[in-house]
């Protein structure tokens, strides 16, 4: 068995048993799952294939995304499942994140897209991004 097939059967094991989570697609190359988050005030898409890097959604609340490199998005993109644009969280941090499929979701994606909601509502109520980061060919953000 490849190890990244390995990998992603744990994965979908974890996400199974996380409460709040529900996976609904599944194949050969990969998996989509959606969580609810923060007493299911967020409901987030994350979409993993087997050779590329996890993707997560904002399904809900919607959010203005005009400021999306402030609030790390990678701006809206579509999404066929919901037939509509949503916003793509920005959670790695390019100079030191290297994930590999090896690595848990529920250890790097899962709570660094629990991490964004909050950073996210600190910015509603200050205007400021208490996160740190960087968008490929971006500007660094580490003044917390």
């Amino acid at each position: 068995m490849r190890a990244s097939f390995r990998h992603m059967y744990i994965n979908t094991m974890h996400l199974q048993n996380l409460p709040g989570c529900t996976i609904v697609q599944q194949n050969k190359n990969g998996f989509s799952a959606e969580l609810l988050i923060r007493d299911g005030k967020y409901k987030l898409r994350l979409d993993y294939r087997e050779k590329d890097t996890p993707k997560v959604y904002l399904v809900y609340p919607d959010i203005c995304s005009l400021r999306h490199h402030e609030i790390h998005l990678f701006g809206m993109r579509y999404h066929p499942a919901y037939n509509k644009e949503l916003p793509l969280l920005c959670l790695t941090y390019y100079d030191n994140d290297k994930w590999d499929s090896s690595i848990p979701l529920t250890r790097s994606y899962i709570p660094w897209a629990i991490e964004w909601t909050e950073f996210y509502e600190l910015w509603l109520l200050t205007g400021k991004w208490y996160g740190r980061g960087i968008h490929p060919g971006g500007k660094k953000t580490d003044d917390k």
